[in-house]
């Protein structure tokens, strides 16, 4: 796993899983990895580490899933991540383009 310094405000990360046989995941599959990663960001930032989950993205082809949250390190990304038994296995900073809050 790959950990990022941590920093002051939170940054989105990106968390990988890799997911093999998901290349036929339904919606509601994805559905419910994203509840799931949702509540343990929450259960975190209950208990002091400031986290919250912002999107999930399934890559059929690559068996893959990319799990975005907004974290002030990497390291409290892979912990969501890990709470949420989604066997991260590499976690790094995102930037996004800003086209998506046109």
């Amino acid at each position: 796993m790959i950990y990022n310094n941590a920093t002051a405000a939170p940054q989105a990360r990106v968390t990988g899983a890799y997911r093999p046989g998901d290349r036929g995941l339904p919606r509601s599959a994805g559905d419910n990895c994203s509840a799931t990663a949702r509540s343990a960001a929450e259960e975190l930032t209950r208990t002091g580490t400031r986290v919250s989950f912002d999107r999930f993205i399934h890559v059929p082809e690559d068996e893959i899933c990319f799990f975005v949250f907004d974290a002030r390190s990497g390291r409290e990304a892979a912990l969501v991540a890990e709470q949420a038994a989604l066997e991260p296995i590499r976690v790094v900073e995102a930037v996004s383009s800003g086209k998506e809050s046109q």
